[in-house]
């Protein structure tokens, strides 16, 4: 959908196209900024309560779908993953990022067992 790459158009992906296999195999990572974290967050946060309105209503009974709920290893993923929709790239995305040093990985599991050191090297976004 247009409207939803247009949303996320701020998004600079992470990809070496050289040697995609080793980031996607923690070979290296990408260093992210807080504020590049938060508005991925948000926006996601955002295009769920306008395009995925049947997920809101999943939280009914917590008083409504809070932003805290969107992150890389909420039960939100598995929504917006089984409802086959175009949301769950960028909910993949924020699953791959440290939310604590900000690093993106090839994989979410490299983002929940991150150090938050330089265990596996960084590398500036191309």
């Amino acid at each position: 959908m247009k409207k939803i790459l247009k949303l996320f158009s701020f998004w600079k992906e992470a990809k070496n196209e050289k040697d995609n296999y080793n980031f996607e195999n923690g070979g290296y990572c990408f260093q992210r900024t807080k504020e590049e974290y938060n508005q991925l967050g948000d926006t996601l946060f955002s295009a769920i309560q306008q395009y995925e309105k049947w997920i809101c209503k999943q939280y009914k009974d917590k008083g409504g779908l809070k932003r805290e709920y969107i992150n890389g290893q909420s039960f939100v993923g598995r929504y917006l993953g089984d409802g086959d929709s175009e949301l769950n790239t960028y909910w993949c995305i924020l699953g791959r990022i440290c939310p604590k040093c900000f690093r993106e990985y090839g994989q979410a599991y490299y983002a929940i067992n991150c150090c938050c050191d330089d265990t596996i090297p960084v590398r500036k976004l191309i």
